[in-house]
């Protein structure tokens, strides 16, 4: 087996536990510590009769067929298209929101629903960049209008709803530090969508080049799902019931980044929590790091999968 076969099978093996499938666009963006063209990743699918996924390649769009390590994975991805559909207008509504509140750089999907691997109960992930000196007081005012509006997870429902988990200052957007798993740290990062702040978006994978080391045929983004709003000043964030307008932003910000810390340290779920962040310029609600376990199975795998090819 050469090294993009190898790779082929460490690249599926992360997926694998998760069940989801790739197709050979995806498996090639993807593709572990390994870079090749699009056309040598497809020869190496089709001439090694070793891969345990030579047999379990089939139709799920008319022109595309998908790979796995098992006949689950392939079942499980066709079966979450339609929850896919209903799940990605959901969080397009959910952006609509967030970005017409004042303060808001970017909006970017991320974890279960744009790694395409969400369940009926899942949540809605989102990471958001704020400006300068506006993020504690800029997701006070979404928290608000998503409450409002009957979208933000609860801790009794949380399907379909918005998880806002990961908020970075547009002067702190350097996440390595924060990563205890390279194959989760890297996938978290390609997979991400961003849906709105296009510009916002490259200069957090600028600052995150790192990426690259591990996924080297990945490309970023070059548009926002979401067109950006003609004037900026017009959101409803400006005239909100939170916004004191009699006070300058550094007050309120400084309010309400204490407000925020004191609440979050009581919450139960994250009093304990080795993961946490709360600084003035990044939040990462975090309880419980599973993120090291996700890369020792996809070890696991790929190691069983050689061996039943060796055999």
């Amino acid at each position: 087996m050469n090294e993009i076969g190898q790779a082929i099978i460490k690249t599926l093996a992360y997926f694998e536990q998760f069940g989801r499938a790739l197709n050979a666009s995806e498996l090639h963006s993807l593709l572990w510590r390994q870079k090749c063209t699009i056309t040598q990743l497809t020869d190496s699918l089709s001439s090694d009769k070793k891969y345990l996924f030579r047999d379990r390649a089939i139709n799920i769009y008319e022109s595309e067929r998908v790979y796995g390590l098992s006949e689950e994975s392939l079942t499980k991805t066709i079966q979450r298209q339609k929850l896919l559909g209903q799940r990605r207008k959901e969080a397009l509504k959910i952006a609509e929101i967030i970005v017409s509140t004042s303060g808001v750089i970017s909006v970017i999907a991320m974890n279960s629903l744009v790694m395409q691997t969400i369940t009926k109960e899942s949540d809605l992930d989102f990471l958001i960049i704020v400006k300068k000196g506006l993020l504690y007081k800029t997701r006070l005012n979404i928290l608000f209008y998503l409450k409002k509006a009957g979208l933000a997870k609860s801790k009794y429902n949380q399907e379909g709803k918005a998880c806002l988990g990961y908020w970075l200052s547009e002067d702190n957007l350097d996440v390595k530090k924060y990563q205890t798993d390279k194959f989760t740290a890297a996938y978290w990062m390609a997979t991400m969508v961003p849906l709105f702040g296009i510009e916002g978006y490259k200069k957090f994978i600028k600052a995150n080049l790192w990426v690259y080391g591990y996924l080297p045929n990945w490309k970023e983004h070059a548009v926002g799902h979401i067109e950006e709003m003609q004037n900026a000043e017009c959101r409803i964030g400006s005239t909100g019931s939170l916004q004191v307008q009699n006070y300058g932003n550094s007050i309120i910000e400084k309010v309400a980044y204490w407000v925020s810390k004191v609440k979050i340290m009581m919450d139960p779920e994250f009093r304990n929590s080795k993961e946490l962040v709360v600084s003035k310029d990044t939040l990462k609600l975090h309880s419980v790091d599973k993120r090291p376990g996700y890369g020792k199975m996809a070890d696991e795998i790929a190691s069983k999968c050689r061996m039943k090819n060796a055999e």
